[in-house]
């Protein structure tokens, strides 16, 4: 840690991108990564420190991921953060990282094991609109036999 004088000393500062003024610590300007941006300004778009992370925020269950507008599965992107970038489902990703190309809107990614956050390649299957909806059902079934056949277990070794 710097000695303390230096460390409390504070100087008026600006943004250089939104034009914020407010005080800030000379000692962090001095080791600053952010290029002496705001609060704010550092936490938007691309220089994010997350940019195309998972964001830890989720949709329905699913992980988000960020993506630049440059990069090649930009398209698939379905809510905007700024024109530079945006959101879009981490399962969808990994699916058309998989197969090289960006997924139609027809297309759904499948979770076999039906954890929507597990996004392991071995854990994804592409369908269609259509199967999608029988194939989970019977995900679910399947999954019920399981636990009623584990309950019979159960009961009948307690017998």
């Amino acid at each position: 840690m710097p000695n303390r004088e230096n460390y409390d000393k504070y100087i008026w500062w600006e943004c250089p991108d939104c034009k914020r003024q407010y005080w800030k610590r000379e000692y962090d300007i001095s080791r600053s990564m952010t290029g002496g941006l705001c609060i704010r300004c550092c936490r938007k778009g691309p220089r994010s420190v997350r940019w195309g992370q998972s964001i830890g925020c989720k949709s329905e269950g699913y992980n988000l991921i960020l993506l630049r507008s440059d990069d090649p599965f930009f398209p698939m992107v379905t809510q905007c953060l700024t024109e530079s970038g945006g959101y879009i489902r981490e399962h969808r990703l990994v699916m058309a990282r998989k197969l090289g190309r960006c997924l139609k809107s027809s297309e759904v990614v499948h979770h076999l094991n039906g954890i929507r956050d597990d996004n392991r390649e071995e854990n994804l299957a592409l369908v269609t609109n259509k199967s999608h909806p029988r194939l989970t059902f019977i995900s679910q079934l399947q999954k019920r036999i399981g636990d009623l056949e584990q309950l019979h277990l159960t009961l009948s070794k307690s017998i």
